[in-house]
């Protein structure tokens, strides 16, 4: 079991690097999660992880809730939103509450 955890922290840790899509460099992400690069490059050989494999799914704000269609996204995979050193996690099926949690920090930022 703590093998299996410690991959999906590190799966989790590498994706979320790549989230940032250039705007950090590794060092300065390697610095702020307290791991070294050759950690980041091990895990991410290891665990077969490339840049093409993070799925980014976009959500129009203005579309009618009822006519998303929750099915055609996989519901192993979550979402991730940084702000800051607050992170929320949500599954990636949950459409509507992703949709209403960005609408919220949209009215608050």
């Amino acid at each position: 079991m703590g093998k299996v955890s410690n991959h999906n922290l590190w799966k989790k840790t590498i994706n979320e690097f790549y989230a940032y899509n250039g705007t950090m460099s590794l060092s300065d992400f390697c610095k702020e999660k307290n791991i070294t690069k050759s950690q980041f490059h091990y895990f991410k050989r290891v665990l077969n992880i490339n840049k093409e494999s993070v799925i980014f799914h976009s959500i129009s704000l203005n579309e009618d809730t009822n006519s998303i269609k929750t099915n055609e996204i996989p519901a192993a995979n979550e979402i991730v939103i940084t702000i800051g050193n607050s992170k929320i996690s949500i599954p990636s099926n949950e459409v509507l509450l992703i949709s209403s949690i960005i609408k919220e920090l949209l009215a608050k930022c």
